[in-house]
């Protein structure tokens, strides 16, 4: 299947979660511990829902 369609999707290259964190408990601790990714990124969207008028 892949090679049948190889032509209509781009090469993705592959990465492991150790090649981008240090273990797979930094890759959960990461985006989910107090103040961690998530945390910016839901207080980035309530700062800017906050300024933005009620529709």
């Amino acid at each position: 299947m892949l090679q049948r369609n190889a032509s209509r999707f781009p090469s993705v290259p592959l990465v492991t979660v150790e090649g981008v964190f240090q273990s797979r408990q930094d890759a959960y601790e990461t985006p989910l511990r107090d103040g961690g990714v998530f945390d910016q990124i839901h207080t980035a969207s309530a700062a800017t829902a906050a300024t933005q008028p009620a529709p």
